[in-house]
């Protein structure tokens, strides 16, 4: 259940990704050729975790993996809640 999660998160990744594309290019003045190679980018990097994860998964066991990597995600995503909050208060100016 936890990998069939994890791989519609994935998907709904590229589908945001291909969604917000215009607005990319507008917001950081990208070309049509700067935009596909982000779109490439975006792929290859995929690629590149794809193949990393699952030899770590081999090397280190697959759940162990999985739980490292959404303890991580969630420690970082903390963080950066944190970080913005505390940037948004008006005392911390």
């Amino acid at each position: 259940m936890l990998g069939y999660l994890a791989l519609l998160v994935d998907g709904a990744h590229m589908m945001m990704y291909g969604l917000t594309l215009m607005r990319i290019k507008s917001e950081f003045g990208l070309t049509n050729v700067e935009a596909g190679a982000l779109g490439s980018l975006t792929l290859v990097g995929m690629e590149l975790g794809g193949v990393l994860g699952g030899w770590c998964g081999d090397a280190l066991g697959r759940v162990r993996l999985v739980v490292s990597a959404l303890a991580l995600f969630s420690w970082a995503r903390a963080c950066w809640a944190l970080h913005t909050a505390s940037c948004s208060l008006p005392w911390s100016a």
